[in-house]
């Protein structure tokens, strides 16, 4: 889209509550760290507390059940003691839960003092609608401390590859892992964080970063930690009702999961039956055709977020919401648009790691739920951005690329630049960067005027494997004359991606000129369908533009369940051509 929206007044600043919590039952079979009132013992259970165990000679629990692969353990229960003490392994704590009260959110219950011995921990409530991330709510633990809830923390050294999140009950929340260091509640560089879909999983100690709420610090680095949380994060809109428990964390010595992903993965293996991923599998292109692992030709179809850096909600973060579209409104695809250069506070230069966890929150979501994903470099100028391109989607790669889910998409929509000379170069230059990493995801590839020119690429195609070439409409200013060149294009053997389209003007409907225009965007989509091209349609936010899904004078939630009602501008239209 070429006019990017008014700037989201969100503040992404770090907030003071950032230091304050910690999480639980970490669970590993090694030599236990000793806190005050850690209980010696000799052998067998007679020196223990009732259900504990006499383990290199202390008291603990019994170890837990593991899931397999790799030397990792997992447990499904959460041991805990009476008086809200954790233990587990060789770490331990004083579990409790915490909000932020002061902007009415809740949370049951406040500490679990007096929860029965063995219970998971389970909170509910709701955060309060704030500017981003004031309000909060999370269950902690503060690590190998004496079972006493005022008793001081000690600092623990991790001594495995990661960890592995036990979580249930989510009911769609979006929850994050945060640990803290010694000077966590005072120094944001003491803080890191990694964001969690679904039950979770295998984390890597690696991927824990400053990604959740800014770019205070690089990954963790292994230092001594006194507390490790789970978050539910707030909304600037809307109250974010939640509902979970903690069955466990657990420390690791491997991915318990067997899962095949690198870096940031927090969950692998399998699509999720009867998904999209799970029926088409890896694609691939084939003459001008996209095709599945059956070698037929798919079309995938789906939302294209707003710029992430300008959202209103969070509509493409929201797991729930993108697993409503996929059982709901039969979408298939989600596109992720990171800002890159839009003078925002949290456009990818300006806060790459804000910008970077968004991505990876949508990628991850898709990977759980069996849907493919385009991460796209949404900008005009990429080419003059190509270092920092290359850097980009080369981690991407690594992280991602052993997903057949994932599609790179290097650069949006280009403006007036040559083909031959600029254009095509900076996309070798990016393709040969994820080709070294992944030989086989799909690329889709921006071209001329605003991604229209798609017959002059296709003259002069990039060498590679599994490219196709983006195609944006918009149907109240582009027509017939612009599928003529998609047909061109088309018979030159190039395979075509329509990563954006709305029905409206070019301009994205603003209030200036709403018009829907969808008689010609039906012609648009018989034409896509007859041709079998793929496509994701502008976007998925609540705002005044008639391209917004959403109804700015209505409050929507971005976890699913929309009515007619909650649908605003082309909103109905594209549910109901994604329904088709």
């Amino acid at each position: 889209m070429r006019i990017p929206r008014p700037a989201h007044t969100s503040r992404h600043s770090p907030l003071a509550w950032l230091g304050l919590a910690s999480t639980l039952c970490l669970a590993c079979g090694r030599t236990a760290l000793l806190a005050p009132g850690s209980e010696e013992c000799s052998t067998g259970t007679q020196d223990c507390p009732n259900g504990w165990v006499c383990r290199d000679g202390f008291c603990g629990l019994p170890e837990p059940v593991g899931t397999g692969g790799a030397g990792g353990t997992s447990a499904s229960v959460c041991a805990v003691a009476n008086g809200g003490y954790v233990i587990a392994g060789s770490w331990q704590g004083y579990a409790w839960t915490a909000a932020a009260t002061e902007n009415g959110s809740t949370i049951t219950p406040k500490d679990f003092s007096a929860q029965a011995a063995g219970s998971p921990n389970c909170a509910s409530g709701s955060v309060a609608a704030q500017y981003d991330w004031g309000g909060y709510a999370m269950i902690g633990v503060n690590l190998n401390q004496a079972q006493s809830k005022d008793a001081p923390m000690n600092t623990v050294v991790p001594t495995s590859a990661g960890v592995t999140v036990d979580v249930t009950n989510t009911g769609g929340s979006q929850l994050r892992v945060q640990i803290a260091g010694p000077n966590g509640a005072t120094d944001p560089n003491d803080r890191w964080c990694v964001l969690i879909a679904g039950t979770g999983g295998f984390i890597p100690w690696g991927s824990f970063n400053t990604a959740c709420w800014g770019g205070y610090g690089n990954s963790y680095n292994g230092e001594p930690i006194t507390q490790i949380a789970i978050l539910v994060p707030g909304s600037d809109s809307v109250a974010v009702p939640f509902n979970f428990c903690i069955n466990c964390i657990v420390e690791s010595s491997g991915n318990p999961t067997g899962g095949t992903g690198g870096g940031g993965a927090i969950s692998a293996g399998g699509a999720p039956a009867g998904s999209p991923v799970a029926l088409h599998g890896a694609l691939r292109v084939s003459g001008n055709k996209l095709v599945d692992q059956r070698n037929q030709p798919t079309q995938l179809k789906g939302p294209s977020s707003m710029w992430l850096n300008w959202e209103s909600q969070r509509f493409a973060e929201d797991r729930q919401g993108l697993q409503w579209m996929r059982d709901n409104w039969n979408a298939s695809l989600i596109r992720a648009a990171m800002g890159v250069a839009e003078g925002s506070p949290t456009d990818y230069f300006d806060a790459p790691a804000i910008a970077k966890g968004q991505v990876n929150q949508i990628v991850q979501n898709a990977i759980d739920l069996g849907v493919y994903v385009i991460i796209d470099w949404h900008e005009e100028n990429a080419d003059s951005h190509q270092q920092e391109a290359v850097a980009f989607f080369t981690e991407i790669a690594q992280t991602w690329g052993s997903y057949p889910n994932v599609i790179y998409e290097p650069f949006n929509e280009p403006t007036w630049q040559d083909w031959s000379a600029v254009l095509k170069p900076y996309h070798q230059a990016v393709v040969d960067a994820i080709r070294a990493v992944d030989p086989d995801n799909l690329i889709v590839l921006g071209t001329p005027t605003w991604s229209q020119d798609v017959d002059v690429a296709a003259r002069d195609p990039v060498s590679g494997s599994n490219l196709l070439y983006t195609l944006h409409f918009y149907s109240c200013t582009h027509t017939q004359s612009l599928r003529e060149k998609g047909n061109t294009a088309l018979s030159l053997g190039a395979a075509l991606f329509v990563t954006e389209w709305g029905a409206t003007d070019s301009e994205g409907g603003t209030p200036a000129n709403p018009t829907l225009c969808l008689d010609e965007a039906q012609r648009w989509h018989d034409w896509m369908n007859s041709n079998v091209i793929s496509w994701a349609a502008w976007k998925l936010d609540r705002c005044v533009d008639t391209t917004c899904y959403f109804n700015p004078n209505v409050m929507v939630p971005t976890s699913g369940g929309w009515t007619d009602a909650m649908l605003y501008g082309h909103g109905p239209f594209v549910r109901d051509r994604m329904k088709e």
